[in-house]
């Protein structure tokens, strides 16, 4: 299984990810998603490895 988070702050396009994740790779485990920089950077340090992290470049608390 692959553990996967999205950091993406439109939560449609974030919800489309996920949907195509789910059929065209139902081995890819989406562990958790957040909206902003800082929240998905604590989780990273406080967290077991991620194997794959989806992530849109401008979000609302700066560039990812």
């Amino acid at each position: 299984m692959i553990k996967a988070i999205i950091i993406e702050d439109e939560i449609s396009a974030r919800e489309r990810l996920i949907s195509i994740l789910q059929q065209v790779s139902p081995d890819i485990n989406i562990v958790a998603s957040f909206s902003y920089v800082k929240e998905s950077i604590d989780y990273l340090q406080k967290n077991l490895p991620i194997d794959l992290i989806f992530c849109d470049v401008q979000l609302p608390d700066g560039l990812s």
